[in-house]
């Protein structure tokens, strides 16, 4: 049977999101666009510590500084069923409310956001009179401030950076019909 421990703590946590995007868009010819996009990320989060039996009060207002994502792209055309297309992008990740939670119950405020850049290029299209779509992908994700789950004994975990990481790879996706569409 489960056994309901002793209450270590009570909080309260409101996280405020802004994100604002724009993107603009230029094709010089039938066949090129280029495209370019800009996201501003802004969070905070009020902390209201209403019970605590074993560290000090964190009420308080913590702001993360603020991420700017910038994304560039072009495409290219080949034929009326194949393009071509490469990026380069800029993302983040706020960490969540139970990545944040400390095991004895507060939260852990010195954990950053991870960020990080993509790059693709790539190829899509359709063959068999329509009757088959591809899209092949070649891709690399450089990571800092890596968000990971560190497991302290065997039943707690807490969130930490990790520091920084390299994911590349190939995407593959085939869709077929039987009849042209």
């Amino acid at each position: 049977p489960d056994t309901q421990g002793a209450l270590q703590a009570d909080q309260s946590e409101r996280r405020r999101y802004m994100n604002a995007f724009a993107l603009l868009q230029w094709r010089p010819s039938e066949n090129l666009l280029f495209d370019a996009g800009l996201n501003t990320n802004l969070l905070s989060y009020r902390l209201k510590t209403n019970y605590n039996i074993n560290s000090a009060d964190q009420t308080g207002t913590y702001h993360y500084q603020p991420v700017l994502s910038p994304r560039l792209g072009l495409s290219y055309r080949h034929t009326k069923f194949m393009w071509s297309y490469l990026s380069a992008g800029h993302g983040f990740s706020a960490p969540s409310l139970e990545e944040t939670l400390l095991p004895e119950g507060n939260i852990n405020t010195d954990l950053r956001p991870e960020t990080g850049w993509n790059f693709d290029i790539g190829n899509r299209g359709q063959l068999l009179e329509k009757r088959m779509t591809y899209d092949l992908s070649i891709y690399t994700i450089l990571l800092n401030d890596l968000l990971v789950t560190e497991r302290l004994t065997e039943d707690v975990f807490t969130g930490v950076n990790a520091g920084k990481a390299r994911n590349s790879g190939i995407e593959l996706l085939l869709k077929g019909s039987l009849f042209p569409t």
